[in-house]
């Protein structure tokens, strides 16, 4: 027999999905974070520009600060420009 899923459950299961989600960028925020910035930079460089973003935008300022300097100019640039258009990649 055929399970049928209706609109209200599809957008009930997209919730959970982005609540799940938002804890896991949350908890690598706070543990890079709590990292010296020259480590965390070195990890990140390997992340693409979309995880960075969303790591990068669930940190303290205070803690990106010390973290975008260490990037190269250029990403460092583009992440920048990212963050002022809302974190989107073009």
């Amino acid at each position: 027999m055929p399970v049928i899923v209706d609109d209200s459950e599809l957008q009930k299961q997209a919730k959970i999905k982005q609540q799940e989600e938002a804890k896991r960028i949350s908890k690598l925020a706070r543990l890079y974070g709590g990292m010296k910035p020259s480590e965390a930079v070195v990890i990140l460089n390997q992340l693409d520009d979309p995880s960075v973003l969303a790591i990068l935008n669930k940190m303290e300022d205070d803690e990106v600060s010390k973290i975008l300097p260490l990037f190269s100019p250029e990403r460092a640039a583009i992440l920048t420009q990212s963050m002022l258009r809302g974190g989107i990649l073009n």
